[in-house]
């Protein structure tokens, strides 16, 4: 296992158990959903569009992701949990902190394949046997929060 992938091992791990159920006042379980998904892929290729608004889709290369388990790609909206632009505004100041370091760049249009998007924001150069490369929908997002989260990229180790 590449140092990159036990780094996305320990992200889809962190993601796991920010997905699990919350307790209520009365002692009952809420049901929250996912709290992002990774989604491997061919960077070659333009990205899976088929995201509910408001799921958050984390996609990251097949082969960085080969042999970790990612967990379920849930499409639907989380059930329970904060707006998406709060969630990836989250993982982002994690990034470094309690996540290991690693490579975040905005997709712009959803037909452009992976690739193209990684080498305009300058991670064509990121070692990616250490660092794994995380493209996010920005496209899929309001307006207002495009503006939040493309304030605060491309994050490059």
């Amino acid at each position: 296992m590449t140092t990159a992938q036990s780094r996305v091992a320990d992200l889809a791990r962190w993601i796991d158990a920010s997905s699990g159920p919350r307790r209520t006042p009365l002692g009952g379980d809420t049901e929250v959903g996912r709290y992002a998904v990774i989604v491997p892929c061919d960077f070659d290729e333009p990205p899976r569009t088929d995201f509910d608004a408001e799921a958050l889709p984390l996609f990251v290369s097949a082969d960085q992701a080969e042999g970790i388990a990612t967990g379920p790609i849930v499409t639907d909206a989380p059930a329970s949990q904060d707006r998406v632009c709060e969630r990836l505004a989250h993982i982002l100041w994690k990034i470094g902190t309690d996540l290991a370091p690693m490579a975040v760049i905005g997709l712009d249009d959803p037909q452009e394949p992976i690739s193209g998007a990684v080498e305009r924001a300058g991670a064509s150069a990121v070692n990616v046997g250490t660092y794994p490369v995380v493209a996010l929908a920005l496209y899929a997002l309001s307006a207002a929060d495009r503006a939040i989260i493309a304030a605060r990229l491309p994050v490059l180790p």
